[in-house]
């Protein structure tokens, strides 16, 4: 199935709109914000001094200040920001625009709601009879369960406020949002779609299950009966609250490597100890280990981008197909850096000395989720070309680390 001027994909580009102009918002408040920020490096010390005398804190700030400072910094106005940093605002402004064709996609596409899905797909119901009556008003019963957390406060202010037209407006976004996230969760499907058909229709039916349950039930080496199966475990855990109890009984409150119980009796379980490694295998990792050199991260992705070029996927979200300076490189990797390591922007630009301003804006426009996928997977197939990484398969799947657990249990033939 098409789905033909589609409203939950018409409302995701506005919403990037309403996105991007709310970044725009924010990085002007953050210019503004820079002049507040120094003044708090100036008030902050005097107030946390214990030395200086309250009645004397005011006149000693307005002589290190100055009025007229203080005086230009309050002239800005500035006023506290709703949990979205005002997107859904942004995006009401496209309400109207949206209104040309959201009746009539919801009323062409039958979409149907998963168990999760109950309050939208009534609020989505509740819609369409707004839609064919003309009705303006949402009716007081109308559900906002589905209403994400970040939204919510406006639906409230306009409740609150009688504002019958803003509390439609809001929620009629937020309900074709809903659908929107519900599509790519599976939450709500469409029949007769490939693409967002019933996720029941990707299981077994109960006659497929019947002719594959006794060997699913071998192979995970677990009774086809539910009664066997509950009474089974029921003796698992008996027997381990005796295992725990033995154990506890043997244990001091002061072995910090046992299970125990403290001085207030309460259960302290110490995290697992990691698995031996042979003497052999550490000395030969050390060995390993001093034949290569020490690269710092940011070589490291120069010289790969020298080898695969991945610097060039990351292109301006313009469209336009420009050769990339040293700084926009530079910057680029910068921020992969930041986001790789959980640094953040604001840490990365006091280690680099690049702006905050800077990288953010490079983030926006040239580090964004499709450049990301591109770059990724022409790393993915030097990889793949590369003769070690042959030696340790056929290059079809990785494993992100080589950590291990200890387990209690042990595993069944199947890795269940």
């Amino acid at each position: 199935m098409i789905f033909p001027c589609s409203t939950p994909w018409t409302s995701s580009a506005r919403e990037s709109h309403a996105k991007a102009k709310t970044d725009e918002a924010l990085a002007e408040r953050a210019k503004k914000g820079e002049a507040r920020q120094l003044l708090m490096d100036v008030i902050l010390p005097v107030l946390n001094d214990p030395g200086i005398a309250d009645e004397e804190v005011g006149g000693l700030l307005r002589g290190r200040i100055g009025l007229d400072k203080i005086r230009e910094v309050s002239a800005i106005n500035w006023k506290p920001l709703p949990r979205d940093h005002g997107r859904l605002a942004a995006l009401e402004a496209s309400y109207n625009y949206l209104r040309r064709f959201t009746p009539k996609v919801l009323t062409a596409v039958d979409f149907h709601g998963g168990p999760g899905a109950q309050d939208l797909m009534t609020a989505l119901g509740m819609l369409k009879e707004l839609n064919r009556t003309g009705g303006r008003k949402v009716p007081a019963a109308a559900p906002t369960s589905f209403v994400p957390a970040r939204y919510a406060d406006y639906l409230a202010k306009a409740r609150k406020a009688g504002d019958d037209t803003a509390f439609r407006h809001y929620w009629e976004l937020c309900v074709v949002l809903g659908l929107r996230d519900g599509l790519r969760s599976g939450d709500v499907f469409v029949p007769g779609s490939r693409r967002y058909a019933d996720p029941g229709t990707y299981l077994f039916t109960p006659e497929q299950w019947e002719g594959k349950r006794a060997e699913f039930c071998q192979l995970v080496r677990k009774p086809a009966a539910a009664s066997e199966a509950i009474d089974r475990v029921k003796e698992e855990l008996l027997q381990a609250l005796k295992d725990l109890e033995g154990t506890l009984a043997n244990a001091a409150p002061n072995d910090v490597g046992a299970v125990r119980l403290d001085e207030e009796g309460r259960l302290v379980i110490p995290p697992p100890s990691a698995e031996d490694i042979p003497t052999e295998a550490k000395a030969l990792r050390e060995e390993l280990a001093g034949m290569l050199p020490f690269v710092p991260i940011a070589s490291l992705l120069i010289g790969l981008d020298v080898r695969t070029k991945f610097l060039d996927c990351f292109t301006h979200a313009g469209g336009r197909k420009i050769n990339l300076s040293v700084e926009t490189r530079r910057n680029i990797l910068a921020v992969l850096i930041a986001g790789a390591t959980n640094l953040g922007l604001t840490r990365m630009s006091e280690a680099c000395g690049v702006s905050y301003d800077t990288l953010a804006w490079t983030q926006e426009w040239y580090v964004r989720d499709e450049t990301l996928r591109e770059a990724n997977t022409v790393l993915v197939n030097h990889h793949y070309q590369l003769e070690l990484a042959k030696e340790f398969g056929g290059g079809t799947m990785a494993s992100s680390d080589g950590q291990r657990s200890p387990s209690a249990a042990s595993p069944s033939p199947a890795g269940t």
